[in-house]
């Protein structure tokens, strides 16, 4: 491809690389120095009690889940979004209740008569505080002005396809000391962050928010060449701008797109596939939704991007 979908965006300095020799000869290569660092960058950032750092936003769900105890309890979530979700509810034993989404916002539709809720800032569009007890996968969630204020847990991904990264990590997060415990323990057993990811989290937390401005740029851009005809996410409360993505009036439109785009050697995404079928405003998104690259190294191809769009429509 000769533009990718997302390129993670890595700055190493020199004093770095001395930093991931000097953990190499120590041999303490797990939850040290760089990654308490870490933690407390995210309970400053927060204002939560406790950040824990894991090996994955994947394990950190899962951590959170078990700590709050959803074995053989009903537990909503959408049914558009990533697998590891569903994955995390499973393997802490609660029963997955797979809802619909609003077609507008794409976030997940409570349903009444669940113990639990799993919801998801799909996209980076904040889901609001409800009252239903939960643990929120805020796995594209940085910043968000509710981060750490919402249900009790959050889970952040720091995956190598998110805002802030550690090219693989996760944070967790609560004010519930209690669970802190709990889960700050199976952490320690399962799914510690490693110095050199704790590194490098560190170094994109630094250069964020002028990638933040870039990307931003990048999404006014779109927005403002791309045709009338498609939708966007409604944003109700607030959003990162984590994925930028678009909506067609149709399948057979969305993919004559991508079908440019893949001769034209542009990478573009057509996710979340739904974990489940038949759920009519999911099916109807997944069928129309395309979503498009915005990291800064591609910003001066956007007029090209915009132009194979704009001929489809």
């Amino acid at each position: 491809m000769s533009i990718r979908f997302h390129k993670p965006q890595i700055v190493l300095k020199r004093k770095n690389y001395k930093q991931f020799k000097q953990i190499a000869k120590s041999g303490w290569v797990c939850s040290g120095n760089y990654v308490s660092a870490l933690e407390e960058r995210f309970t400053e950032m927060t204002g939560v009690k406790f950040a824990i750092a894991c090996s994955s936003a994947t394990q950190g769900l899962i951590i959170a889940l078990r700590a709050v105890g959803v074995k053989g309890k009903k537990v909503a979530l959408p049914a558009f979004t990533w697998g590891s979700t569903l994955y995390a509810i499973e393997c802490a034993g609660g029963i997955p209740v797979l809802c619909d989404i609003d077609r507008k916002t794409w976030q997940m539709i409570l349903p009444k008569g669940v113990d639990f809720a799993v919801p998801v800032d799909i996209f980076g569009n904040q889901y609001p505080k409800i009252d239903v007890p939960a643990v929120y996968d805020a796995a594209h969630g940085f910043e968000l002005p509710k981060l750490g204020k919402r249900g009790q847990v959050e889970v952040v991904s720091l995956s190598f396809t998110k805002l802030i990264t550690a090219m693989q990590g996760g944070m967790i997060l609560t004010n519930n000391e209690e669970l802190y415990s709990k889960m700050i323990e199976e952490r320690d057993l399962a799914s510690k962050m490693c110095e050199f990811n704790a590194i490098i989290a560190l170094n994109s937390l630094d250069t964020y928010y002028k990638r933040c401005a870039t990307k931003s740029r990048i999404i006014a851009k779109y927005i403002k060449g791309i045709k009338p005809g498609v939708q966007y996410q409604l944003v109700k409360e607030h959003t990162n701008d984590s994925v930028f993505a678009i909506v067609f009036q149709s399948k057979i439109i969305r993919d004559r797109v991508a079908d440019f785009f893949n001769r034209s050697g542009i990478e573009v995404k057509i996710y979340y596939k739904p974990l489940i079928q038949g759920l009519p405003n999911t099916d109807w998104l997944y069928n129309r939704i395309l979503a498009l690259p915005t990291y800064p190294e591609m910003e001066y191809d956007v007029p090209k991007i915009i132009e194979l769009i704009n001929k489809s429509l």
